[in-house]
């Protein structure tokens, strides 16, 4: 039987997890909604300087 700290230790830290995933889930949908709004000039804009910062840029 695990004692009562550890577990409350254990389900912190779980609950820390969850939060900070959904946290950039959040940031993520807001980056594609902000996204969806530019014109294709302005991606292109944006991904070369997302490339000159090095920032692995997935939308292509």
């Amino acid at each position: 039987l695990l004692d009562e700290d550890k577990l409350a230790e254990r389900v912190a830290i779980r609950a820390n997890e969850l939060q900070q995933k959904e946290m950039r889930e959040k940031k993520q949908q807001k980056m594609l909604a902000i996204y969806s709004h530019l014109s294709p000039r302005q991606r292109r804009r944006l991904k070369y300087v997302a490339e000159r910062k090095g920032v692995q840029n997935e939308r292509k």
